[in-house]
């Protein structure tokens, strides 16, 4: 059982990420495509995903904007005998946002197999806003998540995870 970009090829061990400014006419950087994973000394799959705080700065102050989601999405990989019913979570782990910014796991995990188009859940970081002044991250804030997966067969669940670091810079 693993986390996995796609049902095949692609990444495994890894998920793709993307921030909810990606657009127009935001155009805010920030996204993984699943080959920035590695294993760290814990034998975790982890990855970092950069955002630019000055720009997100810009973005929010210029649109009024007041928080930025991250958005996961992957494909639970299942090699195990029987038909398991699947299940994602998120989980935010530690967290240093400066300016009483705030993180938040916002909607509902997937219980498909196939979550490449999002699971459901996101990461949102909430920015401090006081009349017309908004605060976002700064530089070196940082929040680490974890993307999980499940499958349960006959009882047994069989669980895989990815984190990744929200690294404002």
């Amino acid at each position: 059982m693993s986390v996995a970009t796609g049902s095949s090829g692609n990444y495994n061990n890894a998920c793709t990420a993307t921030n909810s400014l990606m657009g127009s006419p935001f155009l805010l950087a920030g996204a993984l495509n699943g080959s920035e994973f590695s294993v760290n000394a814990q034998g975790t799959f982890v990855a970092t995903l950069d955002i630019d705080a000055n720009a997100l700065q810009q973005v929010a102050s210029n649109y009024g904007i007041d928080r930025i989601d991250i958005i996961p999405a992957g494909y639970l990989r299942w090699v195990g005998s029987g038909s398991p019913t699947f299940a994602w979570s998120m989980l935010i782990g530690t967290t240093s946002l400066s300016n009483s910014n705030t993180a938040s796991l916002v909607g509902t995990a997937s219980t498909s197999q196939d979550a490449t188009s999002g699971l459901g859940q996101v990461l949102r970081i909430s920015f401090v806003t006081a009349g017309k002044s908004i605060t976002s991250p700064a530089s070196n804030d940082e929040v680490i998540f974890a993307v999980r997966g499940s499958a349960t067969v006959s009882g047994v669940v069989h669980t895989a995870k990815v984190e990744i670091t929200l690294n404002f810079v």
